[in-house]
């Protein structure tokens, strides 16, 4: 199992081997299958899925058909390949479709721009006349009213983002689905029929269940244990990088910009000194998150019927 990008899209694809003649003529294909090689006929059984016979469907003891084709069925936990128990096994999936993830998503700061509203007044504890300021990104020094006489600045709008920073990054790590399948075909009627076993097995972890053609519509008597599978299908999830952005201002107040000293700027109190100027510096933290958007759609299933255990 691969993934290959065809038009923008990630392919999920399995290889699906025809049998050889000595065997079950099958084609996996999930839109035909044909019959056996001596479907009616061998190993001491001509029962079908589809008639009733001495041993009957529901004891297992059936032969391929050219709607239900006999396989033996292992399962496996989606994160692990079914183990094989023949050669010429195919691989099936089914439960719950891939849920891919994505890691390493990155934030630029660089691409943020920060605002904030600082009013400078004429008196003492930022009372009196008042002229407002408005604080984008980092800029050079700025008088406080142009006349001089500020007595007093504070913050009179918190800092915000008016650009987050940007998103980068991320690597998608494909997910697995919820259960594997390997079929293995079974010609003829299972061993252990002649010796009246109800539901014979070859080996432990098995079970015998019918894969019905495209266009079934129902399973026969005794095996109403429906299961979809399915081949593969279409991978279309990707990561979704984003950035919680926050910001806040380095504002010195100062005598003609410095020259006679400075003062900062208070983020939550009033701040009093003979000020003229000011000079803010935006400063910026950004936290990346890893986030998968879009489906993994799945092909066309196909219907395993099986015996319910017990």
């Amino acid at each position: 199992m691969y993934h290959e990008a065809v038009n923008g899209r990630v392919v999920l694809t399995l290889s699906l081997l025809t049998l050889g003649a000595s065997s079950c003529q099958l084609v996996f294909g999930l839109d035909q299958y044909g019959p056996a090689n001596g479907a009616g006929g061998g190993n001491g059984g001509s029962g079908s899925a589809q008639t009733s016979s001495a041993s009957g469907p529901s004891s297992c003891c059936v032969e391929s058909t050219p709607q239900y084709q006999l396989v033996e069925v292992t399962t496996a936990p989606g994160s692990s390949p079914a183990p094989v128990p023949c050669a010429d096994a195919q691989r099936f999936f089914g439960g719950a479709p891939p849920t891919d993830t994505c890691s390493g998503c990155a934030c630029d700061t660089n691409a943020a721009v920060c605002h904030a509203t600082i009013g400078c007044y004429t008196a003492d504890g930022c009372t009196g006349g008042v002229v407002t300021h408005d604080l984008v990104g980092s800029s050079m020094c700025a008088l406080t009213n142009g006349i001089g006489g500020t007595k007093s600045c504070q913050f009179t709008a918190a800092p915000q983002a008016m650009t987050g920073a940007a998103p980068s990054g991320g690597t998608v790590s494909p997910g697995t689905w919820e259960t594997q399948f390997a079929l293995c075909p079974v010609t003829g009627t299972p061993s252990g029929c002649d010796t009246g076993q109800t539901c014979p097995r070859s080996s432990a972890g098995t079970r015998l269940c019918l894969l019905a053609a495209a266009g079934a519509s129902s399973c026969p008597a005794g095996f109403d244990d429906l299961i979809k599978v399915h081949a593969g299908g279409v991978d279309n999830q990707q990561c979704n990088c984003t950035c919680d952005t926050s910001c806040s201002f380095s504002v010195d107040l100062a005598l003609g910009c410095g020259i006679l000293g400075s003062v900062p700027l208070s983020a939550t109190q009033c701040t009093t000194g003979m000020n003229y100027s000011y000079v803010p510096t935006q400063m910026v933290t950004a936290t990346p998150h890893d986030a998968i958007t879009g489906t993994f759609d799945p092909d066309a299933p196909a219907t395993l019927c099986c015996k319910k255990p017990g």
